[in-house]
């Protein structure tokens, strides 16, 4: 896979460099090149970075864009600099640059005040996307279309994926590696890039770039630590870091049904493991699984396994109707 790795004037160096590495190592653990990286910028020969740091890079007039075009933030630290920052001529010539790009099938990744090209490009228009904490408010400001998330480190809405800073910049790298390459490569990655082996765990790896099965199984997971709540398709895609569509697409691939069937299903579960193993009535079972009354759980069980729930009182075994 080629990759464009877009350094403007006063990008961060480490954040260069932790792109780099875990490409490179990445390409080590697969032994090819599986992502042969590309640096960019908006004019000139080099990309001077923060610090007194300089790369050679290819300007953007030059570059035709790659499969995947990573954008690095812009190197500022108040929302007016930031704001100053993309009125400067590289800044939009990157934003002409990156709306191509994306037009011609670029899938895009960015963090921090780099997500402001990306909205400044209008890829961010209903989309989920987030950026830096002190950043959220003023990019919902600046791109009112733009579905901005909080309490997410990285989150991926189709073709395009946005982090926020510091350390969620390399969960952003491992993110691409699980994506394009698969999760285990991303888990070695992280194992030397961290010090910690298995680092990418289904916290740093949105589980939206895991596969289909992966996903719901994150999901089954979650719905049964929090089955007495509603839980709707757009809960579930926030906590999957992707769209509701994108969701219900992914849910139908692993599963054969919708995320309001499958969810169902697990209530079920769960209310026949209770009805078996406990003495509860069915009305409190029916609220622990997440329905108001104990007739919906009735016809529920009804439904799915043809038997009444107080039939399974008795049963040793748990059956959980298709």
């Amino acid at each position: 896979m080629q990759v464009d790795i877009l350094a403007l004037d006063g990008s961060s160096p480490a954040a260069l460099g932790t792109s780099l590495d875990a490409f490179a190592l990445a390409n080590d653990r697969v032994g090819r090149e599986a992502f042969h990286c590309r640096i960019v910028t908006g004019t000139g020969a080099h990309a001077t970075l923060r610090h007194g740091a300089s790369i050679a890079a290819v300007p953007l007039r030059q570059a035709k864009p790659a499969e995947l075009v990573v954008v690095l933030g812009v190197g500022t630290t108040t929302v007016s600099a930031l704001q100053r920052r993309l009125e400067r001529a590289d800044a939009h010539l990157a934003t002409q640059w990156v709306s191509s790009a994306a037009a011609a099938g670029s899938h895009m990744a960015a963090s921090c005040s780099a997500v402001f090209i990306l909205g400044a490009s209008s890829l961010l228009d209903e989309r989920d996307c987030t950026t830096a904490p002190w950043l959220r408010a003023a990019l919902a400001q600046r791109h009112p279309a733009a579905r901005v998330r909080t309490g997410a480190r990285v989150v991926g809405d189709g073709t395009i994926l946005t982090a926020g800073a510091g350390a969620a910049h390399l969960e952003l790298m491992l993110a691409l590696v699980a994506r394009f390459e698969s999760k285990s490569v991303a888990d070695d990655v992280a194992e030397v890039l961290t010090g910690e082996g298995g680092s990418t765990s289904d916290r740093d790896i949105p589980p939206c770039y895991a596969p289909p099965q992966r996903l719901a199984t994150f999901l089954d997971a979650f719905a049964r630590r929090h089955i007495d709540r509603p839980l709707s398709v757009v809960d579930l895609a926030a906590v999957a870091g992707t769209s509701p569509r994108t969701l219900t697409r992914r849910i139908r691939i692993a599963t054969g049904t919708s995320p309001a069937r499958f969810i169902e299903r697990i209530r079920l579960d769960v209310a026949l493991q209770l009805i078996a193993q406990t003495t509860l009535p069915l009305a409190a079972i029916a609220t622990r699984v997440g329905y108001a009354d104990a007739s919906v759980l009735h016809r529920l069980v009804r439904r799915h396994t043809r038997r009444s729930p107080g039939s399974f009182r008795t049963t040793a075994g748990i059956l959980a109707g298709p």
